[in-house]
């Protein structure tokens, strides 16, 4: 069928539809068939043309945006969620406990705000990470005062290595879900029963 559209000005509007789509949803898969532009086409394009690989560059940043935007809304607007008591959806009530209703006539469910710790703390750390970032640091010490390879060192040597390095991830999840400190999970004996 000819729609009086030569292949070249095809292509020219699929490239533009697949970097729209791209930035709507930051997706290739999505944009690909959105744009009716072949994935394998579009990766080629992107390593032949530094124009279009700018565009798509560009278009991600695009779609970055729109995440980091929803993200804002949900952790500091929140989102409304439906109440549900034993299985039902609740409905909003007037003070004589009437059922309120919409324009369209069915009753307005009962909903509650909730926000996203998660996405608060995310963006913080993306935006003032020397302020936020949480940081976790990783000391390496020797076994002795040369490296052994694991096969030379005995069981209780290796059990010994497993139970600092069991008591210090501990730790760190401790830290992580601002839980107690070292050793107050074990009554504060700092005592670890061994890892077999």
């Amino acid at each position: 069928m000819d729609d009086g559209i030569s292949p070249t000005e095809k292509t020219a509007k699929r490239m533009e539809a697949f970097l729209e789509a791209l930035a709507e949803v930051g997706s290739v898969r999505h944009a690909s068939e959105a744009s009716h532009l072949p994935r394998t086409y579009a990766y080629e394009l992107r390593a032949s043309s530094e124009a279009f690989a700018a565009r798509w560059k560009d278009a991600l940043a695009d779609s970055a945006d729109v995440l980091e935007q929803e993200a804002r809304r949900r952790a500091t607007k929140g989102v409304a969620d439906p109440v549900v008591y034993r299985g039902k959806l609740c409905y909003r009530t007037d003070p004589e406990g009437n059922l309120e209703h919409g324009p369209d006539g069915s009753p307005i469910p009962l909903v509650v705000t909730k926000y996203s710790d998660v996405l608060l703390i995310a963006l913080l750390n993306a935006n003032n990470p020397d302020k936020f970032k949480y940081r976790a640091e990783v000391k390496q010490t020797q076994v002795d005062k040369e490296d052994e390879p694991v096969a030379d060192l005995t069981d209780g040597q290796l059990r010994n290595i497993i139970d600092r390095a069991s008591r210090a991830l501990d730790d760190l999840e401790r830290r992580k879900d601002g839980g107690a400190g070292a050793g107050e999970s074990d009554g504060g004996s700092g005592a670890s029963s061994p890892v077999h």
